[in-house]
């Protein structure tokens, strides 16, 4: 997504790549006194209200861009401000940085723990080296926090990379102005102690794509310097499952689940009894008295299904992790989105148990829920595919396929994504997915080109192999030179 610049004539923000097409706009226009709006492509002169100069069309954008334009803007705006006290100019606070959290020999890490943007704490990572290049702090900065891992738990991570961007005439590659940028990630929420190296890798990759594709548009920009990046944590609060939801009606009709009506805040736990006893309870099984009476029987024989020692109820997601270890299972968790089931929390291939267990996560408005899917091809079919020939589903990404050999090679690198984490290709999204030649200021003009074209007529022929013939009919020759 572009970057958005102020227009210092009409005080509002615009996409780079919507600035020239602004600086024609009627909107733009209504600041200045223009003579005939409608012809600005004419030959006609334009009067700046800011410097009382009359300037010809065709140089606008030059004057635009000059630096007595722009100061005698700032002057108007610094009177116009002392006429009207009434308008506030609202200083965002920044953050101070004085306490050095450690060192190492090309970094230095600072933290701040004010409470700015909900952020429980912040560290800036500054390079002591020149750094032009996202690829250097992708193979570096994760490192630096392998001693420090504990810190990052149960927390959103976003990073800001604070870099010096230059932008270049498209034509002649002259620098027209140079600028401090801050490109910011996704907040991205860290369960456990493995995802933190990937947490920063993807953010750090998603900002460089940025990055590469504010050099590819109409702007030009590119990273000289690289100043900082800012780590921010903010608090994470997980989904948990409490009470009793009834069910959507598109998700009924399925038959795929399991959802007991339970009237505590233990349905994850009636989830775990019904996987273990569901060869035993086939009436009914969504009812609560099947789960009482298998803890009646625990509790008489002190005999215990499951460890759920520390285990809180209702039980979050976070303490799901805690309860697979205690159990030697694994739990994969899905949510409803609007008419959708998205994953949530998946375990790869080689965290898989053979004891496995699929549950849907389902909210209203004051609570969450804890449903047992017994299905998963059926629950999520008909919004992957309305063919109704078998199809393989990948739990872990909702990837489907027919053949069994297309969806093993699949699984080879969906499941095992730690180990393989560039596997997987990304493709562009549909409105980029055209490649463009636009660095016209990079190429070299060559001082003598020809160009030649051959036309041809098709003429039947009698083989078995071969059934027309191209005969050259007329060609063209062109050269051009600069000497």
């Amino acid at each position: 997504m572009a970057e958005k610049k102020r227009c210092d004539v009409c005080n509002i923000e615009v996409s780079s790549s919507n600035w020239s097409k602004h600086i024609k706009s009627r909107k733009h226009l209504s600041f200045i006194n223009v003579e005939s709006q409608e012809n600005y492509n004419s030959n006609k002169k334009i009067t700046c209200r800011y410097c009382n100069e009359t300037i010809p069309e065709n140089k606008w954008l030059e004057h635009l861009k000059s630096e007595s334009h722009k100061k005698k803007t700032k002057l108007f705006r610094e009177n116009l401000k002392r006429k009207h006290k009434s308008i506030k100019i609202i200083n965002k606070r920044k953050r101070h940085f004085n306490d050095l959290d450690f060192e190492t020999d090309d970094y230095i890490v600072m933290k701040s723990e004010e409470a700015l943007e909900k952020c429980f704490l912040t560290l800036q990572v500054t390079p002591k080296h020149d750094i032009n290049n996202v690829d250097i702090l992708i193979d570096e900065i994760p490192d630096l926090f392998n001693e420090r891992k504990e810190n990052f738990v149960g927390i959103k991570l976003q990073l800001v990379l604070n870099g010096n961007f230059e932008k270049r005439n498209r034509t002649t590659g002259a620098i027209e102005y140079k600028n401090k940028e801050p490109f910011p990630s996704k907040n991205r929420v860290i369960l456990r102690e493995d995802e933190v190296n990937d947490v920063i890798i993807q953010s750090l990759t998603e900002i460089k794509e940025r990055i590469d594709n504010m050099n590819n548009n109409e702007a030009y920009f590119q990273l000289v310097k690289v100043n900082n990046v800012d780590f921010k944590l903010r608090e994470y609060k997980p989904l948990f499952g409490s009470s009793y939801i009834d069910l959507p009606q598109w998700i009924k009709s399925k038959k795929a689940t399991i959802n007991i009506k339970n009237d505590d805040q233990k349905c994850f736990k009636y989830c775990m009894l019904y996987h273990k006893y569901k060869d035993h309870i086939k009436d009914n099984p969504e009812r609560l008295y099947h789960y009482k009476k298998i803890e009646e029987n625990e509790t008489i024989n002190k005999v215990s299904n499951y460890d759920f020692t520390n285990i809180k109820f209702p039980v979050d997601t976070e303490d799901v992790f805690k309860f697979c270890k205690q159990n030697n299972i694994s739990i994969n968790i899905y949510y409803v989105d609007e008419k959708n089931i998205i994953p949530y929390q998946t375990c790869a291939r080689d965290e898989k148990k053979d004891n496995h267990i699929n549950l849907l996560l389902i909210q209203d408005e004051e609570n969450s829920h804890y449903v047992y899917i017994k299905n998963l091809s059926r629950l999520v079919r008909d919004q992957l595919t309305k063919n109704k020939n078998q199809h393989h589903i990948c739990e872990r990404c909702f990837y489907y396929s027919s053949s069994i050999k297309v969806f093993n090679r699949h699984i080879t690198f969906c499941e095992n994504y730690r180990k393989n984490e560039k596997a997987l290709p990304i493709l562009p999204k549909e409105e980029k997915n055209i490649l463009k030649f636009k660095n016209i200021y990079k190429t070299i003009k060559v001082p003598l080109v020809y160009y030649a074209d051959l036309e041809a007529v098709l003429r039947k022929i009698d083989t078995k192999n071969k059934i027309q013939k191209h005969e050259a009919c007329s060609y063209g020759f062109l050269a051009l030179s600069d000497l």
